[in-house]
């Protein structure tokens, strides 16, 4: 019983993560499309 507990918190803590990051890497990638001209000429 306690050991099926822990897993499904570590579970329950992994998807957090994992979300936390797609949207992390969701604001990244609106950054990059917003400022286009940034991410392909860089200042000479």
């Amino acid at each position: 019983m306690y050991l099926s507990n822990v897993d499904r918190q570590a579970q329950e803590c992994f998807e957090r993560l994992i979300e936390g990051m797609k949207q992390a890497q969701g604001i990244t990638e609106r950054l990059k499309e917003e400022k286009l001209g940034f991410w392909h000429y860089p200042k000479v």
